[in-house]
């Protein structure tokens, strides 16, 4: 468990907050490059701009229609068996995209469409990463840490999205596709071992249990009900 010290004044001291850095950091360079990759290389297949579109309407899909359930089960499942699960899948996604970069031929007909059905997949994954990584922000972090927190995971998501698409584009453009998958590849398993080094925090007492249905209908009606809430999303 993350005992920390009262004398403790910065997160960045935390171990496991470290890690939870660590995991987001690179977790969001290897998303940021999948998604420039990706896209060049669909385009050089199929020469056309709609493509692009689709590649990111194929993740949105799933993302949006999985994201509300991903809170639900963020809330009853250990959330670092989730990201685990999920970062695992992503990593899993990455490797099938090379697969099917070196062993399918770009002439084939329905290639594009191998690359859309993937990318649905990621979507689904992230729908569940969103709730638990910022649910397991509050276990990490001490309450009263939770402001210089914000501040130094916002830096480095920024600083990982910033350079995720750069870094892509950079290796794609002078040492090819494949290099980029590689490269993407070791950034997500990088991201699974800093994960794999916080421990197991139990979920917060659950004073009434709710189905998933319940769960999903409590939070639209607090979105809704909440004019600050609302605004911002």
């Amino acid at each position: 468990m993350n005992v920390v010290p009262d004398s403790v004044e910065s997160a960045i001291a935390v171990r496991d907050f470290r890690y939870y850095l660590g995991f987001r950091f690179f977790l969001t360079l290897a998303l940021q490059m999948q998604g420039v990759v990706v896209g060049w290389q669909v385009y050089e297949i199929t020469q056309s701009p709609l493509s692009l579109g689709l590649v990111g309407l194929a993740e949105a899909v799933s993302y949006i229609g999985t994201s509300l359930f991903g809170g639900h089960v963020a809330d009853i499942v250990e959330r670092r068996r989730i990201l685990l699960v999920c970062a695992a899948v992503y990593t899993a996604c990455s490797v099938a995209m090379l697969g099917v970069t070196i062993f399918v031929p770009a002439t084939f007909a329905h290639v594009a469409v191998i690359f859309y059905v993937i990318i649905f997949l990621t979507g689904i994954a992230r729908g569940f990463i969103a709730p638990a990584i910022y649910g397991i922000f509050a276990q990490v972090v001490p309450r009263r840490l939770y402001l210089n927190a914000g501040v130094w995971s916002a830096n480095f998501w920024y600083g990982a999205a910033v350079a995720g698409p750069a870094l892509g584009g950079l290796i794609y453009g002078y040492f090819g596709v494949e290099a980029a998958y590689w490269t993407l590849i070791a950034f997500m398993f990088c991201s699974i071992f800093a994960m794999w080094r916080i421990p197991a925090y139990p979920l917060e007492h659950r004073v009434q249990e709710e189905n998933i249905f319940q769960s999903i209908a409590k939070g639209i009606a607090f979105v809704f009900s909440s004019q600050i809430i609302l605004g911002a999303l």
